[in-house]
């Protein structure tokens, strides 16, 4: 019993030393002062100093509460500190994108942004990279010092075009990540955007294709030499483009000479309105 109280002694004396590094000093103190309650010849000295100390069940109590408390005060230390964490992060936040705006106020005057800078120095460096593979297949040591000659000389073209000085290209670059992250975000949400008005789309021409097809089989009768012989035979979607769609459209009917021949025409319909805007022959 004497061995399984060392242990836990020592590992309450660990326990307070882990919490003294993370600076939760009221949990170190319960954790040392419980560690020291499991060490035998501490226990024993406090049996003969106080007698309630030797009451097994004063003792146990003691120990839960001291071990809640442990555990307690290491919790509200990690709040604190994740707190904390967080306000710093705001605070560098903020400060950052007050430098972004400063910098996007001076570049304004340029025709400029911070992040019009980095997708510039980004394309550039991409550039530099793929002209250096053609060069240097094979990479290496020349791959690397043609890259870079390279990217220092359309990085100065760069500035020299543009007016600004290295040291605000170099103030915005800072900024390349965060640039980089916007324009993938933005990226996102426009194909979202894209999809969405795709299937919109979709919707209503699936939702028109029906009517339309019936208003071409009127449009064709009207314009037959005998459309009591009309008969149906295929009405097939062929695409949409912009506003519209269009639809091929076949039937059969008896010609001037009184023959029954095959037609097929052509209709471009409006998806706003479902509207025939014209028929021509195929």
């Amino acid at each position: 019993m004497k061995v399984f109280k060392y242990v836990l002694a020592v590992l309450f004396f660990l326990t307070s030393l882990e919490a003294l590094i993370s600076a939760s000093f009221l949990s170190s103190l319960f954790a040392l002062i419980l560690g020291l309650c499991f060490l035998p010849p501490i226990s024993e000295k406090l049996k003969n100093r106080f007698d309630l100390w030797g009451k097994k069940g004063i003792r146990y109590i003691i120990y839960i509460v001291l071990f809640i408390l442990v555990g307690a005060f290491s919790k509200e230390s990690k709040s604190i500190r994740k707190v904390e964490a967080k306000n710093n992060q705001e605070v560098v936040t903020k400060n950052n994108n007050s430098i972004k705006d400063s910098l996007n106020a001076i570049l304004k005057g340029y025709n400029l942004t911070v992040c019009n800078i980095c997708s510039a120095v980004s394309k550039i460096e991409v550039k530099v990279i793929k002209d250096a593979d053609i060069k240097f297949p094979n990479y290496g040591k020349h791959h690397n010092e043609y890259s870079e000659r390279l990217r220092i000389k359309e990085t100065n073209s760069y500035i020299k075009d543009k007016g600004i000085s290295e040291d605000l290209l170099n103030s915005a670059t800072v900024f390349a990540y965060e640039c980089s992250e916007t324009e993938r975000k933005d990226r996102v949400e426009e194909l979202k955007y894209k999809k969405r008005i795709k299937l919109a789309k979709k919707e209503k021409i699936e939702d028109c294709f029906g009517n339309a097809c019936n208003l071409i089989q009127m449009e064709v009768k009207r314009s037959m030499h005998n459309s009591k012989s009309f008969v149906y035979v295929d009405c097939r979607y062929l695409g949409a483009e912009n506003n519209s769609f269009t639809i091929s459209y076949s039937f059969k009917g008896q010609n001037p000479l009184g023959a029954i021949v095959l037609e097929k025409v052509k209709a471009k319909i409006s998806i706003e309105g479902c509207k025939v805007l014209t028929i021509e022959q195929e």
